[in-house]
């Protein structure tokens, strides 16, 4: 029965591919990726998928084979009929292993492929924020430390600041999470083959999960590999091994990353109690970690008011707080949360979640209870779901996937350690590879290449997608970025303009379509959005200094030169400010006023150019002062 239906269920998915390949939308994005490829792509993929429902659908009309019965690891029956416990076989260690000749070749495929856009989650950002200094420490504070890190090595060997550069810490978190994802199959699947452990290998690698390793800009790459080390020490726990207290420190590190590693919490219960210990001795460790992780958040720089950020963004989205723009796009019971969590489901572990519901169809209910470790990994995809179930936030579903990506993980490495597919005849194995390869290749297509990335990033911002405000004006600001980036300023208007229109209390809009008209010498029309960005409350110092240009240009030079001085007063960091009010001064009518301003510039900054040049055209040597 489990192959039958595992064989019509791949059937379904695959039918709903197909049809999403012809009309793709937003309510569909979860399956409608290969329709954003060219013809021939689509068609090779398409093909892929339905040879893999045929292999599937071969193997489960053969009849089984006989095979002898072993021993099971639950023990043996007694004489007296009761059953003995058997000493599972502790798992082999797998560092001196063949797999691990893979993941170098693992890494340049990612490298290779990745992503060449930023517009899922939140890469955009966090590229300005590399790009211009560090980020704070919001939810994932560890995460932040870790990037900036990164680049301090990065350019301190004289790599460009790019996204080729920022791509190699995924690919990195990813050959590491490839490697912890064959320890913890090692504890989950004890005695199991290697030929088998392969195969779940390789569909884990296969997940649309692992798209975050593929040059993903974001915390999630490095908060995930802290997720999956927490996972592989938490089975090993289970069965005795390692320090009792080693797990809570995992888990406290893993919170530190990400705050979403919270959820992770049951599991550490579950695997506290199955252990062996003293009442006392437990009760230290359940709370250990809710110890160490406040240490941990703190002595990353995130400070305890921080620490509910998170939590009111979440109320806010609930409607009991941060206003109607944070209000969440519909309700927790609807059709259309049930749609969007069957498309993340479907987006990032497609073939877990076929092998899980066949396997579940198989069982028909008669789940017997597991092993302490089977227990730990239940544990944590349940509270991880539950999450998903639960979470509604403001952003569009489809470009924060990677939140719930994370919340899946757990669930779909228990869905392939559960299914007993994994023992099927060979070309049964093979079609499951090749359906989840199928399935990645899609995403991984899509995203690999500018043309179809904006497009389907279009199709989700569509007038009838089922966006918040917030949301919506996120996502047309990050295309008016990518444009402004590349210098096509027409359309980095538009979507300015859109976005401003999706979020009119939003100060940021209007300093970008201010910046955007400035930029192509509409100074007029720039003025009053750059004042209306100052009006809401902005607090970055660019919309003073681009008003400051933009009456500049105007010939309003007292009024260009008190922005200069404002922007000074947020920032003594950056030469241009009191380089331009010297420009401005000099340009009133107060040359000396200027020249003193210029000569403290280069005081401080001896390499700006601009002064030196400004000096010495306006100041040249043996000229009279004035």
């Amino acid at each position: 029965m489990g192959a039958w239906a595992l064989a019509v269920l791949a059937g379904l998915y695959v039918a709903a591919v197909w049809a999403a390949t012809s009309t793709p939308g937003p309510q569909n994005w979860g399956v409608h990726l290969a329709a954003f490829l060219s013809p021939g792509k689509q068609h090779a993929l398409i093909a892929l998928m339905v040879a893999s429902v045929a292999g599937l659908a071969l193997a489960a009309s053969r009849p089984p084979a006989t095979s002898v019965r072993r021993e099971t690891p639950r023990g043996r029956r007694t004489p007296k009929g009761r059953r003995e416990p058997m000493q599972r076989p502790r798992p082999k260690p797998g560092w001196g292993q063949p797999w691990l000749f893979l993941l170098p070749l693992y890494g340049v495929l990612l490298y290779l492929l990745r992503v060449r856009t930023h517009f899922l989650g939140d890469g955009g950002v966090w590229m300005n924020i590399l790009l211009g200094g560090g980020p704070e420490p919001f939810s994932e504070p560890l995460s932040g430390r870790a990037w900036v890190a990164f680049r301090d090595i990065a350019r301190a060997a004289g790599w460009p600041m790019n996204d080729a550069t920022f791509a190699i810490l995924p690919v990195l978190c990813g050959v590491a999470s490839a490697a912890l994802s064959w320890l913890l199959l090692e504890e989950a699947l004890p005695g199991v083959s290697p030929k088998r452990r392969a195969i779940a290998w390789a569909l884990f690698l296969t997940m649309g999960f692992t798209q975050i390793y593929y040059g993903y800009v974001e915390s999630y790459p490095i908060a995930s590999v802290a997720i999956m080390g927490y996972l592989w020490l938490a089975l090993r726990h289970a069965r005795g091994g390692d320090s009792p207290w080693l797990l809570g420190a995992a888990l406290a590190l893993a919170v530190g990353f990400h705050l979403i590693a919270i959820v992770l919490y049951p599991s550490y219960v579950v695997a506290v109690v199955r252990h062996e210990g003293t009442p006392g001795a437990k009760t230290a460790r359940l709370v250990a970690p809710l110890v160490l992780a406040p240490l941990v958040l703190t002595a990353a720089g995130m400070r305890p008011a921080q620490w509910l950020r998170p939590f009111e963004t979440v109320a806010g989205a609930a409607g009991t707080a941060g206003g109607a723009t944070l209000m969440r796009p519909y309700p927790i019971l609807s059709l259309l949360h049930a749609t969007d969590i069957a498309n993340a489901l479907l987006l990032v572990a497609p073939v877990p979640l076929l092998m899980g519901l066949a396997w579940a169809l198989e069982k028909r209910g008669r789940i017997r209870p597991g092993r302490p470790a089977t227990e730990v990994l239940a544990a944590a995809a349940v509270a991880g779901l539950a999450a998903l179930f639960a979470l509604v936030l403001p952003v569009a579903p489809a470009q924060d996937w990677d939140l719930t990506a994370v919340l899946i993980l757990p669930a779909a490495v228990a869905a392939i350690v559960a299914a007993q597919m994994l023992d099927a005849p060979r070309v049964r194995a093979s079609s499951l590879i090749a359906l989840s390869a199928a399935s990645l290749l899609a995403f991984v297509a899509v995203n690999a290449a500018e043309e179809p990335s904006i497009a389907r990033y279009k199709v989700l911002l569509a007038p009838d997608a089922t966006v918040s405000a917030y949301g919506r004006g996120y996502g047309h600001s990050m295309l008016s970025e990518f444009y402004e980036d590349r210098g096509i300023l027409d359309s980095a208007l538009v979507y300015a303009d859109l976005a401003l229109r999706s979020e009119p209390t939003n100060p940021r809009y209007w300093l970008r379509e201010g910046t955007i008209l400035y930029n192509q010498k509409r100074y007029d029309e720039a003025i009053p959005k750059l004042e209306e960005s100052i009006r809401r409350g902005t607090s970055r110092v660019a919309a003073h200094y681009n008003l400051g240009l933009a009456f500049a240009r105007t010939h309003r030079y007292g009024e260009a030169a008190a922005e200069f001085r404002t922007a000074m007063a947020m920032d003594g960091t950056n030469p241009e400010d009191p380089h331009h009010l010297a420009l401005m001064l000099y340009d009133s009518g107060y040359p000396d006023s200027a020249r003193t301003m210029w000569e403290d510039v280069l005081q401080r900054w001896p390499t700006y150019a601009l002064t030196a040049r400004a000096l010495a055209r306006r100041f040249p040597p043996g000229a009279p002062a004035r």
